[in-house]
């Protein structure tokens, strides 16, 4: 059996972290506990509302097309590790599958389709053990074949197109980039 983690609040980004109820404005006990697991979940004293801190989800991809593997630049990534892979949160009510194909349209202009799944990681913390700004991230890898779409600049910066093999770094700043990356280069070793 798995053992409760009980991170909040310590790992709640303040956005994350209610004051008062969301349903009728009352008082919330903070420090009230769940009986079966002894963690902390934030009850109304009013209404009896419990708070249960989602954690956030993410989506990552690997584009593969005919000249290589399509990477982005974002803004401020030192030169020796330049890299991150498109993809972003997934928005409210949308697929990680879904989230994948918008935020690479969003980021790089491609369509893409794709053709499998590489890996889900969670991150409750980033690589250097700093608290991460949106809070613990379930992030999804797939691996993604251009379809359509011209190659175009977006707000993740200038996508690249790298030859096999000839990619740069990933930035450390994209631990979820990294990580997929990496479980992408190790499934294509063993294929």
């Amino acid at each position: 059996m798995m053992q409760p983690t009980g991170h909040y609040p310590k790992l709640a980004p303040p956005h994350l972290r209610f004051a008062f109820c969301p349903l009728c404005a009352g008082h919330l006990d903070v420090e009230a506990r769940d009986e079966i697991n002894d963690v902390a979940r934030p009850r109304c004293v009013d209404c009896g509302w419990i708070y249960y801190p989602p954690n956030y989800g993410g989506a990552l991809v690997v584009i593969e097309s005919e000249g290589g593997l399509v990477m982005i630049h974002p803004p401020g990534c030192d030169p020796q590790a330049p890299c991150g892979l498109p993809g972003g949160i997934i928005e409210f009510g949308e697929s990680p599958e879904e989230c994948s194909v918008r935020e690479v349209e969003e980021e790089t202009g491609l369509i893409i389709e794709l053709t499998a799944e590489i890996c889900r990681i969670f991150d409750r913390e980033s690589v250097d053990g700093s608290a991460l700004a949106l809070g613990p991230m379930l992030q999804f890898g797939f691996v993604g074949r251009v379809v359509g779409g011209t190659l175009r600049e977006g707000d993740e910066g200038p996508p690249v197109i790298y030859p096999a093999g000839e990619h740069p770094r990933i930035s450390p700043s994209r631990s979820g980039s990294m990580r997929i990356f990496q479980a992408y280069l190790e499934m294509n070793r063993t294929a």
